[in-house]
């Protein structure tokens, strides 16, 4: 009886191998996503730090931008800087234009974005 079944079960087989080779791909790649979040995370509580040593600020909030293959290519080695679109930066003495000019020109200098994608505002 099991010879009569051996194709149906050969392909069953096949089926079930192909579906956890699909649930380990897909469960991989949430696990880089993740991990590449946590890098631009990492990336903005260093800016933090960074910018918590700058005369006038004494809070700061730092939101960066990345390109939507920034995630693709974490992985590979790139350099994290050359993926940041843009840097909203929330901090003391924001509103005060030549802190922000300042401050405009450190983050330009730092990620080594033009000045037109770093917005700074005051903090509260």
């Amino acid at each position: 009886m099991i010879k009569k079944y051996k194709h149906v079960l050969i392909i069953l087989g096949l089926i079930l191998i192909g579906i956890i080779l699909i649930s380990y791909s897909s469960l991989s790649n949430k696990t880089s996503e993740k991990s590449s979040n946590d890098y631009v995370k990492e990336l903005e509580r260093k800016i933090e730090e960074f910018l918590l040593n700058v005369d006038g600020i004494f809070e700061v909030d730092v939101i960066l931008t990345v390109k939507n293959d920034y995630y693709a290519s974490i992985t590979d080695g790139f350099d994290v800087s050359s993926y940041v679109c843009g840097a909203a930066i929330a901090c003391t003495n924001g509103d005060d234009p030549s802190f922000r000019y300042k401050l405009t020109r450190l983050i330009s200098a730092y990620l080594g974005l033009p000045s037109n994608r770093i917005e700074i505002v005051r903090l509260g």
